[in-house]
């Protein structure tokens, strides 16, 4: 059994993620004997191992050439390229690893209070619609034209966006849910109302305090800016979308799509079943939103 060389959680044997899915540390290669090991007063401590140094340069450069801020992006066409139907799991790609964990578990916890979930009947029908308009065989992907890196407050100018107010914005959510999960009247109330257990609606509290405690962790260190064109081809013919500007982050080692400028469209207005599918599936899904 391997662990995590910064933060001690277990990695399961025989995993390809590069990252760890607890800190977003780099996976490099590890022995039983480096399990975290409890030290007096100062909590888990990480004991120091002999590694392979040949094996430890491999993995290392695996995981340099194995990150991009192409990701979120590539995550999101191979999920509509093989028809995902679960929105939830679309999304969760374009947060990356580390944060679309969390994301899906409150989408996990969310299930549990609604008997249905109509944004995955949604997206099956915008396939149907899309397949019924174009041939079923049409696949989108990316025509990159610029990318540059910037920095993270040229992002915020951008966006007219201050990421101080964003994380106090977080901290009262945090402490609004935290008194909701004390005050059993209102998860009463609250289990009343969605005709779910007590359980159920402090589960779904706790999920979202998960989630908005680790989106508080972000700490951005590079930042780009993309600029290209979203291609569909479906039988013989091209459709190409207005060029778009997008922009990605890197945090705990982890890459997500932060926004863009403007929604996408395409060229013609017959094509505007092909621009809600990017739309709502990854232009209006930025993780800072």
């Amino acid at each position: 059994m391997a662990f995590c060389q910064n933060c001690g959680t277990v990695i399961p044997e025989g995993t390809n993620e590069a990252f760890c899915g607890t800190c977003g540390h780099p996976i490099e290669a590890a022995t039983p004997e480096s399990a975290p090991k409890k030290s007096k007063g100062k909590g888990i401590g990480i004991i120091a191992t002999c590694i392979v140094v040949v094996a430890a340069l491999v993995v290392g450069a695996f995981v340099f050439l194995g990150s991009s801020y192409k990701d979120p992006l590539n995550s999101f066409m191979k999920a509509v390229n093989k028809r995902e139907e679960d929105s939830s799991k679309i999304v969760a790609g374009i947060y990356g690893k580390k944060f679309g964990k969390y994301y899906l578990k409150t989408i996990e916890a969310q299930e549990k209070l609604y008997d249905e979930d109509e944004s995955s009947d949604e997206l099956e029908e915008l396939y149907e619609a899309i397949e019924d308009e174009f041939g079923d065989d049409w696949k989108i992907s990316f025509e990159y034209k610029k990318s540059k890196k910037i920095k993270f407050k040229d992002l915020e100018e951008e966006f007219d966006f201050d990421f101080d107010d964003y994380m106090d914005d977080l901290d009262e959510g945090i402490e609004y849910y935290e008194e909701l999960l004390d005050d059993d009247d209102e998860i009463e109330e609250y289990a009343e109302y969605f005709d779910a257990s007590e359980k159920a609606v402090k589960e779904y509290l706790e999920s979202q305090i998960a989630f908005m405690k680790a989106v508080q962790k972000m700490d951005f260190k590079q930042v780009y800016e993309v600029k290209g064109k979203f291609i569909v081809k479906a039988d013989g013919d091209k459709y190409e979308s207005e060029s778009v500007t997008l922009y990605f982050g890197k945090t705990n080692g982890t890459w997500v799509y932060l926004g863009a400028e403007d929604e996408v469209e395409f060229e013609d207005d017959d094509e505007e079943l092909l621009a809600e599918l990017v739309n709502w599936y990854f232009i209006y899904n930025s993780l800072l939103d």
